[in-house]
């Protein structure tokens, strides 16, 4: 939603790493396993890692940094939105290739996306559009976000 941004933070999303490739189209059995056993316990993956997320924030606000610009790509959009939402430290968020929404995933019969990044009964409650919206007020960034097809047409 916000134009411009620095060129350090598109460099950095710019970088893939061979082993990001490798667990997106690979062998993604740990995150499936780890996504389908939080889920069946009823403690979804995304709301772990969002956790994780938020104690980092805790430790940078421990060392004095009160203004966090959160920056994440791809499966990392999701901990990093509710993160964004939860911590009033977070000051700007940068998401690229993060889901639209997740009745685009729920509308479609294919997807790309893992497990891991679904919260099971989500839609009954609100979708990833109201938490983009909410963000508008954190310096939303949004680069070339992706569908339920993950960026594959």
């Amino acid at each position: 939603h916000k134009a411009g941004g620095s060129a350090g933070v598109d460099s950095l999303l710019t970088k893939t790493k061979d082993w990001e490739t490798h667990t997106r189209y690979g062998d993604s059995t740990n995150d499936y396993f780890y996504a389908a056993h939080s889920n069946m316990l009823n403690y979804p993956y995304v709301g772990q890692k969002t956790f994780d997320v938020l104690r980092i924030i805790d430790w940078l606000k421990s060392y004095g940094h009160t203004e966090i610009h959160l920056i994440a790509k791809g499966w990392g959009g999701m901990p990093a939105t509710f993160a964004g939402l939860l911590s009033e430290s977070v000051k700007q968020i940068t998401l690229k290739n993060a889901l639209t929404s997740y009745t685009d995933i729920a509308e479609n019969e294919e997807y790309n996306w893992p497990l891991s990044t679904l919260l099971p009964g989500v839609l009954k409650e609100f979708d990833l559009p109201d938490c983009y919206n909410a963000l508008i007020s954190k310096n939303l960034r949004q680069i070339d976000p992706w569908n339920a097809g993950a960026g594959k047409a």
